[in-house]
């Protein structure tokens, strides 16, 4: 999240178009980047505090299924160098156990419960901001740093099918009309879809 903010102040008029001037909308900007951002070595606590942090108890099917991929040295060579040895033991348990059997893995189930019920929180406080600020985008009129922190999120929620889930079915509207205005912005196309 610092490194997006520094980013931003460095790239000249557009990257700065990102951080709005006046205090308090900067603000807010820098909680939503926040919201959105990983921090620290364990990326799955916190997930009451950041929808960052909501994204790899979400994700755990896919590194479930990718994990057989990875040679048992890379993950022995992550053990001894990791300086979180939890992740390199997650892969090695993930590959040992298989995607079929995850479900029977109860640790990865209560993570999965618990990003499912804090993601659903922060996707609630996304739409009450976005009928705060009037949108069309997190801050109110002008597009910013919390909208492409954002972006990432509901884009990796989508691209393992928990849109459906969080915001299809008329499940809430103001966070469905968002993600809509994100995809149809042409960076968007640039960056996420090509």
């Amino acid at each position: 999240h610092e490194q997006i903010v520094y980013a931003a102040a460095h790239a000249g008029a557009r990257g700065r178009a990102l951080l709005p001037a006046d205090p308090e909308t900067r603000a807010l900007v820098q909680t939503w980047v926040d919201c959105a951002s990983l921090v620290g070595d364990d990326p799955t606590r916190g997930t009451e505090l950041r929808a960052g942090h909501c994204v790899p108890g979400l994700t755990v099917l896919i590194f479930a299924a990718m994990v057989r991929y990875i040679p048992y040295r890379k993950i022995l060579f992550g053990l001894l160098f990791h300086p979180n040895k939890q992740r390199p033991l997650v892969f090695a348990t993930l590959k040992a156990r298989g995607i079929h059997r995850l479900p029977g893995l109860a640790p990865a189930m209560a993570l999965l419960a618990r990003s499912r019920e804090h993601m659903g929180g922060h996707l609630d406080a996304l739409g009450a901001q976005l009928s705060r600020s009037g949108g069309p985008w997190i801050a109110g009129a002008d597009f910013t740093l919390a909208d492409v922190s954002c972006v990432v999120i509901l884009d990796r929620l989508a691209e393992v099918d928990w849109d459906e889930h969080f915001w299809g079915g008329g499940r809430r509207p103001a966070v469905a009309a968002y993600w809509q205005r994100l995809r149809e912005r042409p960076s968007f196309a640039l960056a996420i879809e090509s």
